[in-house]
């Protein structure tokens, strides 16, 4: 009995620290997998409440997975009805594809090209040790610059030199220079220098200076974590430069010789059009002519129906063999986005021209990654699998949505159902930051902890007008009201949090301030809640339809999810936004915000045991 114990312990144990692998199917959806790599990003990435996770973390491990899984069943039927072949697909979608396959290239041609010399870091660590202690003299003309170097050079002080020149207001006290703030050549020059030694002129660009070192400090790195900590900035700068350096004789010859055209008259359309959208919207929005506008993702439509059908399909760009449609150009400009800080229409076409510039070079190093076979790296291939079935199921989930109608009855029926005054309703409240910036957002989700600096955050930055005006807050209301917010409102505890939340208006982050149980709701009439009801209503059909859709693609491409896996993976979730910065520029979010989507696993479940 006792030998059948330890054995048992021990299964346990080793059960309990079993180690998975990345490449471990966590999930199988159709003739798809989801690894415990996959999940493990998407779960450590995505924002979510650190209550949740204490409260009950298996739980929402599961809720992620699901939701990921319900994800993936979405985007087989999207690829089923062919939606790939889509404006959003083929344009949107598309932009993101060829920021993976740029990344790869990056790595290859920049980063993978990165040495660091032994010597060249001891030479660091020896800098990194010394502070110096500079003054300078600034010349514009070489011969102003010869003159009092020599002058130095027979032996005039250097405060006698410096006591009738505008530098001097510059070094009260001496420039203090440490390793790795100055370009590579001027730091060589000053850390060559012994005490009282100084510069022949240097020029950088505009002017002449002359550095005369004044005295150096050497630093104590008798603590050992210290010196650790020294010795990663020393490699850091050297990587940097090291990058910079690659990236630039890169850009050199790759650019050199390429045989591009642009059509002028589809560019001036083009720009009209931006120009006549972002002064419209600081008009619609009270947006001073000296402030930041931000191009929205709504405005695309506006600019595509000024642009017209015909203007869109033609070639705006020849790039040596490959025609890119003013419509291609158009989708990918405003998935990257674009701000100005002015009306004045010359300076907008000035950034606009940039704009094209650079979507040029991106095009080109695409071309480049494609021709390479960037598009069998493993990695992107990981990138793609994860981020076009977002894709492709927020698609069909937004046509399924627009299908969705509401008859007078139904409405009527409604209201009868849920407004009967005789029914007590929960009510709750919250404070909203809603944006089109996850920067934004960003920043209001650490400000959680200090409700007051979280109010104030939202009144001077949140969208809805309404709510600024009520000093943050919804006021008051009934959980069934306002969408996902209600919905997802309604599941948390007073003082916790939920974002961001992608809604068509911008990303939503809120946070519950009150709730009340049982409340007497002010009858109303039909007529008086008509617009509220079809909104709740039209919420409640989706839901529904979400659900019972995805319980059939479910039973349709087969489902088997390895709870083993999920519950016993050691995975910790970081509770922040966490943006990915792609190689040539660029960012994007590390995961997809993939909306968390449960309700339709227990009726899936209970089907599956009826069976």
């Amino acid at each position: 009995m006792k030998l059948k114990l330890l054995f048992l312990l021990f299964v346990l144990a080793s059960h309990l620290t079993a180690q998975f692998k990345d490449d471990d199917v966590i999930a199988k959806v159709g003739d798809q997998v989801i690894t415990v790599e996959e999940f493990k990003t998407r779960y450590q990435m995505r924002p979510i409440q650190s209550s949740m996770l204490t409260k009950d973390e298996e739980r929402t491990r599961a809720k992620v997975l699901y939701s990921i899984v319900a994800e993936k069943l979405w985007a087989m039927e999207a690829a089923n009805q062919n939606y790939d072949t889509s404006d959003v697909m083929n344009y949107t979608y598309k932009s993101l594809e060829k920021a993976f396959l740029r990344d790869a290239l990056y790595k290859k041609e920049i980063a993978g090209k990165v040495k660091i010399s032994d010597i060249d870091f001891i030479r660091g660590v020896q800098k990194s040790k010394l502070t110096l202690y500079l003054n300078f003299l600034v010349a514009e003309k070489k011969e102003e610059a010869d003159s009092l170097c020599n002058l130095l050079k027979n032996g005039a002080a250097i405060d006698s030199l410096l006591s009738n020149r505008i530098e001097k207001d510059f070094q009260k006290f001496p420039l203090e220079v440490n390793f790795g703030e100055f370009p590579v050549e001027l730091e060589d020059s000053l850390y060559s220098l012994e005490i009282g030694d100084f510069t022949k002129p240097l020029y950088n660009g505009s002017d002449y200076y002359i550095y005369k070192l004044v005295n150096k400090d050497f630093v104590n790195e008798a603590d050992s974590r210290k010196a650790s900590e020294n010795q990663k900035k020393v490699r850091s700068v050297l990587e940097e430069r090291a990058t910079n350096k690659i990236f630039e004789e890169f850009y050199s010859s790759f650019f050199k010789g390429r045989k591009i055209t642009t059509d002028g008259f589809l560019f001036w359309t083009f720009s009209d059009n931006v120009i006549k959208v972002l002064n419209q919207n600081r008009i619609d929005k009270g947006i001073d002519p000296t402030e930041k506008i931000v191009l929205e993702g709504k405005d695309l439509n506006t600019i595509a129906d000024g642009i017209g059908a015909d203007s869109l399909n033609m070639v705006f760009i020849n790039i040596e063999e490959n025609e890119i449609t003013l419509k291609e150009f158009l989708y990918d400009f405003v998935f990257e986005g674009f701000y100005t800080l002015t009306n004045n229409p010359n300076i907008i076409r000035g950034q606009l021209n940039s704009r094209v510039k650079r979507f040029i070079e991106l095009e080109l190093l695409y071309m480049e990654a494609k021709k390479q076979g960037f598009y069998n790296d493993p990695q992107v291939q990981k990138d793609i699998s994860m981020w076009k079935p977002y894709y492709q199921s927020t698609l069909l989930k937004n046509d399924f949505k627009n299908e969705i109608k509401i008859t007078e009855n139904e409405l009527l029926d409604y209201y009868n159902e849920v407004y009967d005054s005789s029914k007590n309703v929960t009510m709750i409240n919250i404070i909203e930051v809603l944006s089109d910036s996850l920067e934004v957002i960003e920043k209001a989700m650490q400000l959680t902890a200090n409700e007051n600096e979280l109010r104030e955050f939202a009144i001077n930055h949140t969208k809805r007008e309404w709510v600024k005006k009520n000093n943050a807050e919804f006021g008051m209301f009934p959980v069934n009201a306002y969408g996902e917010i209600g919905r997802i409102a309604s599941t948390l505890e007073i003082g916790e949090t939920y974002g961001p939340l992608k809604l068509d208006e911008g990303y939503s982050f809120f946070k519950l301030i009150d709730r009340k149980k049982d409340q007497d709701v002010e009858p109303k009439s039909f007529t008086e809640l008509k617009d509220e009801l079809r909104k709740q209503l039209m919420f409640k059909k989706s839901l529904d339809g979400l659900i019972d859709r995805t319980v059939g693609y479910a039973n349709k491409y087969g489902v088997d999810i390895k709870y083993d896996i999920l519950y016993n993976l050691d995975v910790k979730n970081l509770n922040m936004l966490v943006y990915r910065y792609m190689g040539f520029g660029g960012r994007v979010l590390a995961i997809p915000l993939t909306p968390i989507f449960s309700e339709w696993v227990e009726k899936w479940q209970h089907q599956k045991e009826s069976l």
